[in-house]
């Protein structure tokens, strides 16, 4: 075995020898525009080009993201860089772009936040639902489980998923896709 042609750079994304590359762990769907809108999750070095991706590595500066929230592995992120990350997502969600989130594994940040998201978006029990659509084990400690429970939504992205939901937003997505 050559080290040399087993490795993984995560510079470059460069896979090499028999070491597999990562992929994305599952999808969660959420209730928009009268339909339904997919967020693709798992772990960030499985994050695909062109999407936002959304980064909870605590070291997010080694990875290229549009929207970090640097968070410790098994815990939970500053409440104000989760209210940011969030408007900033959802912002992203309403106008139509994918959408990717990611940590290490892609299971207990990762799915902390795609409960945010659920919750955002006004499912009932965000936990429950996430593990059911996207991940058995999703949201992997209390502190995590806890966090999701007591998170209030920002103001500002109630309203704009409420407007959402509302159609508010239609005819400023549908411009902004032609131009």
């Amino acid at each position: 075995m050559n080290p040399e042609n087993d490795f993984f750079d995560f510079g470059t994304s460069a896979y090499k020898g028999r070491i597999k590359p990562p992929e994305p762990r599952g999808l969660l769907s959420l209730p928009i525009f009268h339909g339904s809108y997919t967020v693709v999750g798992g772990p960030s070095a499985a994050a695909i080009p062109g999407m936002t991706f959304v980064c909870l590595l605590e070291e997010f500066h080694k990875v290229k993201s549009d929207i970090p929230i640097p968070t410790k592995d098994y815990d939970t992120p500053e409440v104000k860089l989760l209210d940011y990350g969030l408007a900033q997502a959802v912002w992203a969600i309403i106008r139509g772009k994918p959408v990717y989130v990611g940590c290490m594994a892609g299971k207990g940040r990762t799915g902390l936040f795609l409960s945010i998201l659920a919750k955002a978006f006004g499912v009932p029990s965000p936990v429950a639902y996430v593990r059911a659509q996207y991940y058995p084990h999703a949201v992997e400690t209390p502190q995590q489980y806890d966090f999701v429970t007591q998170y209030r939504i920002p103001l500002r992205v109630r309203l704009m998923v409420m407007a959402a939901h509302l159609g508010l937003f239609k005819k400023y997505t549908e411009d902004e896709r032609e131009g």
